[in-house]
């Protein structure tokens, strides 16, 4: 499944407390990433805070004393807390944006705007392409293997009748949920290592549905599953709702977490 973008929920959240002393944004997202460890949500970058920032109007590139652009408070910034400083490091002497514990606690505060920002620019982002879809003479197009073949390998076969430049690539993603919710495949988790595998289902098997082996581009073997003519053919025909699949799933990506 796709990963949500940085969100954290509320009980998250109220685990957080500023440092009692002044501290870098690099240092911050650092802090709010290892609430979570990176898993389920995409790592935020010191860049995501300093672009949420600046659309805020809390920040703003201009000139340091040494003439040269950085990113550096705002008069609204300094009312939060932000400070600009120089690093006095041995190995620089470039300005930066210093959050105080008051800035560090607005932020604290206001994790929901930023979460909403990336999710605005997520959508700006997809809304640059059209959502997939296929036409009916391009379902009747795609290769059906007489042998069977992994997810990877039936889903570029799919995108290969598009236009990538002007549609959005159908995701593996969307399949694997779609065949999970038709009760062909399921997911367990590994109670070693906490990850989730996904299985085929008893129900998969009957259909016809295999374990395998397939080669990676390093030429190592390893186990996948693979889907015979009868599954790539119900897959095709039923490509609209597998198409607005993928539109859910990006959907429930830029969701707020509860």
């Amino acid at each position: 499944m796709p990963k949500h973008i940085f969100a954290l929920t509320a009980a998250e959240a109220s685990t957080l407390a500023p440092e009692e002393h002044d501290t870098s944004v690099s240092k911050l997202v650092d802090k709010l990433n290892n609430v979570r460890n990176g898993l389920i949500v995409v790592r935020l970058t010191p860049a995501d805070m300093l672009n949420w920032l600046r659309n805020a109007g809390y920040i703003e590139d201009r000139a340091a004393p040494d003439g040269k652009i950085y990113p550096l408070p705002t008069q609204q910034g300094r009312t939060i807390g932000i400070q600009e400083k120089q690093d006095d490091s041995r190995t620089s002497n470039n300005w930066y944006s210093s959050l105080t514990p008051n800035a560090q606690q607005f932020i604290i505060d206001s994790l929901d705007g930023l979460t909403d920002y990336l999710a605005e620019i997520k959508r700006s982002q997809r809304a640059e392409k059209a959502a997939f879809s296929l036409s009916a003479q391009q379902a009747a197009a795609v290769n059906i293997s007489d042998e069977p073949i992994n997810i990877v390998a039936l889903v570029q076969g799919i995108n290969q009748q598009i236009d990538e430049n002007a549609m959005h690539k159908l995701s593996n993603d969307a399949i694997i949920s779609w065949l999970k919710k038709k009760g062909l495949i399921t997911s367990v988790v590994n109670p070693n290592t906490g990850r989730e595998k996904t299985v085929v289902t008893d129900q998969g098997s009957y259909a016809g549905i295999i374990i395998g082996t397939a080669v990676n581009i390093k030429g190592e073997s390893y186990s996948t599953i693979l889907y015979p003519v009868n599954i790539q053919q119900f897959i095709i025909k039923n490509i609209s709702e597998i198409a607005q699949e993928d539109i859910d799933l990006f959907e429930t990506s830029i969701a707020p977490l509860e």
